[in-house]
């Protein structure tokens, strides 16, 4: 392991809240989000996770309609999974595809 990669060992180990590990693989791919993902979560406007569930938006305008959206209105992640779930369908079904019912789950479940 590189030096940097043991001090930031140290740091995560006395801050309690992470190992190494983890950061690895859930913070880490952070980086390689679209630039106004990582705007947002640079200035501390939204919170990682929902960042990464709204970087599966391929089409940028799209992807960029929900983040203002997410961040105008406070969605929590579980709305804003719903919202990518309709995108998804609406794509699918746009494409002249059946809809894939495994992305329609979370409205039959309510």
């Amino acid at each position: 392991m590189p030096p940097e990669a043991n001090a930031v060992e140290q740091v995560l180990a006395s801050l309690g809240k992470m190992i190494w590990e983890s950061y690895v693989k859930s913070r880490q791919p952070l980086l390689n989000l679209p630039e106004e993902l990582l705007q947002a979560l640079e200035e501390d406007i939204i919170e990682y996770i929902k960042d990464r569930a709204i970087a599966g938006i391929k089409e940028v305008s799209k992807r960029k309609s929900l983040l203002k959206e997410a961040i105008a209105q406070g969605l929590s992640l579980n709305q804003i999974k719903e919202k990518i779930a309709k995108l998804k369908a609406a794509a699918a079904k746009g494409k002249g595809g059946t809809i894939d019912k495994t992305l329609m789950c979370p409205q039959r479940l309510k």
